[in-house]
């Protein structure tokens, strides 16, 4: 949390995924006791989330590359993802 709030202030929601783990009592009550707002979410609805699908699409271009290292690879991640229009976004 102290990142979120250094990004953010403390006037934000936290989207989870309804996990276990995130539904759990001490969970809840550990974010209620932050003050944390969390966004009501349905149950293993991923497709709700447009990063599920941002990754996905970025996945499928990856797929069948060869990278000689990590470095290779997480430059080729930023790239598809600096490259991202806006338009691809609203899609």
């Amino acid at each position: 949390m102290p990142s979120m709030r250094e990004l953010y202030g403390s006037d934000f929601v936290l989207q989870q995924d309804n996990a276990t783990c995130h539904t759990a009592k001490t969970t809840k009550d550990h974010l209620g006791s932050l003050g944390v707002e969390v966004l009501p979410w349905p149950a293993q609805s991923p497709d709700l989330n447009p990063i599920e699908n941002v990754w996905g699409w970025m996945k499928n271009i990856l797929a069948g590359q060869k990278f000689k290292d990590f470095g290779d690879f997480k430059a080729k991640v930023e790239e598809i993802w600096n490259g991202i229009s806006h338009y691809t976004l609203s899609l």
